[in-house]
């Protein structure tokens, strides 16, 4: 008995040492709930201020709206893939961050993009100002600016002239697909297609010139919008000196030698033309030294003018890479006897080129009659608005709008192929100008090799990276040189004489221009003795 209540004793729990268990038990527990409570307050960000909120949202759908503008200016402007892509892609992100994001990872893409967005602003503005686009540098030299487009012109034009024409390209017909909206990109295209040129009386041929006898519309870079009555075949030339027997000079070359964009009346041949009556200049837009040298051979040969001039400007050996895919120029540099009879066949090929001409035009957009409608015509319309809805580059305020300089810079880089950095074909331009020259010696001509200066390398210590190897190979052709590169380099402000960085030269340039070559005729002793006919 004694025993079992020992027994009893032993078993049974103290009341101390159970209370005690019961309460370390409690705190434990305690402890793990507070432990626990700690951790997740830890974990839980505090929630952002409404106002930031707002901010992220407001920026979200900004940067949604810019990417959206650029896409469309991608798209309007036939830019590159890789430019819709980007925009395409910022635009997705940004509603998707703004539909879907947490608020930190939409305040975060707005931090990331708002100095973005602000260098590449502050980088647009700086290049505009630098460098303005043709309304702008209009309006800040104090000269009006003729906002209409080329074919907007000719429809105006045609109200009083019908026959009215768009000059031509010659160097289109071997690139431009007519079927294609953005004539600019695929007139200055650098593949030649297989239906090239025009065909004429079945034949497939290329015209050197634009539609003859015909009241032309030119092009505008200073404001106005410069027009010529062309000669009897297509050039730029007053009537009448082609059947005046052996002619004074004769200028082959590319848009400079044509005169664009300034009146007739004061182009380079023009100026020359004063002392040398007889002048003829048989420049087209875009001409490169194969071009030039078919003009030598098919039209300048049975002329044979005292002078020669063969006027030289940087991209023309980017165009000769071009120009050496068609096979009809290639001929006339391979075989001294081939002609394609141009002059001979002048009516049919005025009438290919109307056809052509046309075609084009009709493809072309106009200023929308929606927005004659509402009180928005060319003339009311601000110029900057003009630009974005005519997928013109004449506003910096829209090329500010559009991110142009940056896109280009983008595509330039990264997107396209640089033609002037392809490797030049020496060998051909060396030949090409020493069969110009000693065709010229064999009715006892004079040849030139005019030398003009390139915009983006007249600043003092920069030279134009094949100028030296141009210049040696008029000299081994054994031209006479007239380097007008260095006159106009050692004006104080050469850059006066465009009026702005991507035109040609103002009227004053183009005077200066024929100041130099005369200068250098007369001390050469080739100036005529008698005075010209006023």
């Amino acid at each position: 008995m004694a025993d079992q209540k020992e027994k009893d004793t032993a078993e049974a729990p103290v009341d101390g040492a159970s209370t005690s268990s019961a309460e370390n038990e409690s705190a434990r527990r305690a402890d793990e709930t507070a432990e626990s409570d700690n951790a997740e307050t830890a974990q839980k960000k505090p929630e952002m201020p409404r106002a930031l909120v707002k901010f992220a949202n407001g920026g979200l759908w900004f940067f949604a709206f810019l990417f959206a503008m650029n896409l469309f200016f991608a798209l309007h402007l036939h830019r590159k893939p890789g430019i819709k892509i980007i925009a395409a892609t910022g635009l997705v992100v940004m509603l998707a961050a703004r539909l879907r994001g947490k608020p930190q990872l939409r305040m975060s893409l707005v931090l990331a993009l708002t100095p973005a967005f602000l260098g590449l602003t502050a980088f647009e503005i700086f290049m505009v100002k630098r460098r303005p686009r043709s309304g702008t540098a209009a309006a800040l030299r104090g000269k009006p600016f003729d906002s209409r487009g080329l074919f907007e012109v000719i429809r105006d034009v045609r109200k009083q002239i019908p026959n009215a024409q768009s000059y031509a390209i010659p160097r289109a017909l071997l690139t431009h697909n007519v079927a294609a909206p953005p004539w600019a990109d695929e007139a200055i295209a650098h593949t030649v297609r297989p239906d090239w040129g025009l065909m004429v009386d079945g034949v497939q041929t290329l015209p050197f010139a634009g539609v003859s006898n015909r009241h032309t519309v030119f092009c505008n870079e200073g404001g106005y919008w410069a027009q010529y009555e062309s000669d009897e075949y297509g050039f730029n030339n007053p009537k009448g000196i082609w059947n005046t027997g052996p002619i004074d000079l004769a200028i082959l070359g590319d848009s400079y030698s044509q005169g664009a964009c300034v009146h007739p009346q004061n182009i380079t041949a023009a100026h020359i033309r004063k002392k040398f009556p007889k002048t003829l200049t048989f420049g087209m837009c875009a001409n490169g030294p194969l071009m030039e040298y078919a003009n030598l051979r098919e039209n300048v040969i049975d002329l044979k003018p005292k002078v020669v001039l063969w006027v030289y400007y940087s991209n023309d050996l980017s165009d000769m890479n071009v120009e050496t895919q068609s096979t009809t120029l290639m001929k006339y540099v391979e075989d001294d006897n081939f002609r394609q009879h141009l002059k001979e066949r002048q009516a049919a090929i005025d009438n290919a080129l109307d056809t052509y001409l046309n075609e084009h035009a009709a493809r072309v957009p106009m200023w929308p009659t929606g927005l004659d409608s509402v009180g928005l015509t060319r003339q009311s319309t601000p110029l900057f608005l003009q630009d974005i809805v005519m997928r013109e580059q004449r506003s910096s305020v829209a090329s500010v709008v559009r991110l142009d300089w940056f896109t280009n810079a983008i595509t330039s880089r990264f997107l396209e192929k640089d033609f002037f950095k392809e490797d030049i074909q020496w060998d051909l331009f060396r030949k090409v100008l020493s069969k110009a020259k000693t065709t010229v010696d064999t009715w006892g001509g004079q040849t030139y090799f005019v030398y003009l200066p390139d915009v983006f390398f007249l600043k003092p210590g920069m030279e134009q990276p094949l100028r030296k190897g141009v210049l040696e190979a008029a000299n081994n052709a054994d031209m006479r040189v007239i380097d007008i590169h260095e006159v106009f380099k050692a004006m104080p402000n050469p850059e006066s004489y465009r009026p702005h960085y991507e035109a040609h030269f103002t009227e004053e340039g183009f005077e200066l221009v024929a100041k130099v070559i005369l200068e250098r005729l007369e001390k050469d002793g080739l100036v005529p003795a008698a005075a010209p006919t006023p």
